[in-house]
C-alpha cells in the first residue's frame, strides 16, 4: 500500500495482510544511535465510536467487546522503527467524546502532529456531527501542518452510513484521506497507523529542508 492511493481505504481494498513499521524487522543501529522522531497522536470523535479499542488494540493487541467511557484524556505511548537509522516514538492521546470534555480535548490536541477522527459506520448520528469535529479542529488548529486521517470504525458490522454519504463528506474536505477499521477482528489497525506515522514523517522531513519547502510554496 506504500506507493498506492490510500484516499479511501475500506475492507474491500484490504484483501491483504497488514503492513506495519514493527515488523520490518531492522537490525541496524540500536535504538540509542538511532535518529528520533516524537510524535503526538490524538484520537478524536463522539463517545462510543471505539477510539479506546482502537488504541487497545493496537497498542497490546486487546479487545473488550465492553464499552468504557474514557474519563477526561488518557495516552499511551510506542516506539516505532522506521529504517536502520530512525525510530520514531508515537504519544498517542484518547479522549473523551462527551460533550462535557470538548473544551478540554482542545487543549490536547491543539499541539499534536496527527488526528485520527473517528465515527461508527453503524452510527448516522456519529457520522452526522463529524461537521462540528471538524469545525473545532479548523478553530483550533493549522490544517495544513496536521496530518488528519479520517476512520470509520466498526467494519466489521451491518453499515448505516453509506459509501456515498463517506466519499461526499470526504471530498469536501481535501485535507481528509478516509481509512475502514475493525478493532474487534483487527482490519486495518496498523495500517491506519502506519499511514499517519509516514504522513507525519514526510512532513517533518519537508519542514527541515528550507529548499524543499520554498519548492513547496513556489508550487502553490
Amino acid at each position: 500500500y506504500m506507493d498506492g492511493n490510500l484516499s479511501a481505504l475500506g475492507a474491500s481494498d484490504m484483501n491483504m495482510p497488514n503492513s506495519s513499521f514493527n515488523d520490518s524487522g531492522y537490525s541496524g543501529a540500536t535504538t540509542e544511535e538511532r535518529n528520533k522522531y516524537e510524535f503526538k497522536v490524538v484520537l478524536l470523535g463522539d463517545a462510543a465510536v471505539g477510539k479506546t479499542s482502537l488504541l487497545k488494540r493496537y497498542i497490546k493487541n486487546e479487545y473488550n467487546e465492553e464499552y468504557q467511557c474514557s474519563l477526561g484524556v488518557e495516552f499511551e505511548c510506542k516506539t516505532i522503527p522506521l529504517d536502520q537509522n530512525s525510530v520514531a516514538e508515537v504519544k498517542i492521546w484518547d479522549t473523551c467524546g462527551e460533550e462535557k470534555y470538548r473544551a478540554m480535548t482542545k487543549l490536547y490536541y491543539r499541539d499534536s502532529d496527527g488526528i485520527l477522527l473517528l465515527f461508527d459506520l453503524t452510527s448516522q448520528s456519529s457520522f452526522d456531527n463529524l461537521k462540528n469535529w471538524i469545525n473545532d479542529i479548523q478553530n483550533t488548529v493549522v490544517i495544513n501542518k496536521m496530518s488528519i486521517i479520517l476512520v470509520g470504525s466498526k467494519a466489521d458490522l451491518e453499515k448505516k452510513v453509506s459509501p456515498e454519504e463517506v466519499n461526499s463528506f470526504v471530498a469536501n474536505y481535501n485535507f481528509l484521506s478516509y481509512v475502514e477499521i475493525s478493532s474487534k477482528t483487527g482490519m486495518n489497525i496498523e495500517l491506519v497507523f502506519d499511514k499517519i506515522l509516514r504522513e507525519m514523517v514526510e512532513r517533518n522531513n519537508r519542514e527541515d529542508d528550507p529548499e524543499e519547502g520554498a519548492n513547496e510554496v513556489k508550487n502553490k
